[in-house]
């Protein structure tokens, strides 16, 4: 699994919400996966930001090598990467803490740990449904600070020592790995995907297009997306928690 942060992870920022956005790629698939971003860079990204790599912000905000974009150059790169991002052979579990509604509801409960918890248990409970392929999963993402690295050492080895059905991660091998997201495509797809999701929930009307062409790839159980796929934490009070308890 591929992950990607958007968000900042403290209760003094305006930011609404923090974001774990995983993509999964099966290992007999991750070669077809870097094809279609190859190709999708050879054919769209061109000019000042042809060796450039897929940061969805810099692409909507028109920063960096990504400056010179005028709206239409815009809007077709976008239309054409969420297009081929429907088409690659991946499942995504995306974690969304809502910042406020956690300070209300659990107040001492960080952030970086809850949405961690939540998505490696998630991951694990993916890799439960396919066991009958006795795959084992691996993390990988973006490079972090020193101080999250160990935090996040932390707290894997604190789910690998609990004893709780829940929390179980057997499934999950070794400790994450970091790596840089220029060159590694997993990670660039997961950055366009929490991008999207940010904006759906912010209810844009451009990209609710963009998402709703990347449902199917979402991870469901019973056809639902909600508390499977897309993990919104906490619930609101309309919805049901589907026994997330980090």
């Amino acid at each position: 699994m591929y992950i990607d942060e958007s968000g900042v992870q403290s209760f003094n920022d305006t930011s609404k919400y923090y974001m774990l956005c995983g993509i999964i790629v099966h290992n007999d698939k991750i070669k077809a996966m870097k094809r279609s971003v190859f190709d999708y860079k050879q054919t769209y990204f061109i000019n000042n930001y042809t060796d450039a790599e897929i940061h969805t912000h810099n692409i909507c905000k028109s920063k960096d090598e990504f400056a010179s974009l005028r709206m239409h150059e815009k809007n077709n790169l976008l239309d054409q990467l969420y297009r081929m991002i429907s088409g690659l052979p991946v499942k995504i579990i995306t974690v969304v803490i809502d910042k406020e509604m956690l300070k209300q509801k659990h107040p001492n409960w960080k952030i970086f740990k809850t949405a961690w918890i939540i998505l490696v248990t998630r991951f694990n409970q993916y890799l439960e449904s396919i066991n009958f392929l006795e795959e084992k999963g691996l993390i990988k993402m973006d490079r972090v600070t020193v101080e999250e690295r160990q935090e996040l050492g932390k707290i894997i080895k604190g789910m690998r020592q609990n004893k709780e059905k829940w929390q179980r991660i057997d499934n999950i091998v070794g400790e994450p790995m970091f790596a840089t997201s220029h060159g590694t495509e997993g990670i660039q797809v997961a950055d366009a995907v929490a991008y999207c999701t940010i904006k759906y929930l912010a209810k844009n009307a451009h990209f609710n297009q963009y998402w709703k062409i990347l449902e199917k790839l979402f991870h469901t159980k019973d056809e639902k997306i909600v508390g499977y796929g897309l993990i919104v934490f906490p619930p609101d009070n309309n919805e049901k928690d589907e026994g997330t308890r980090p």
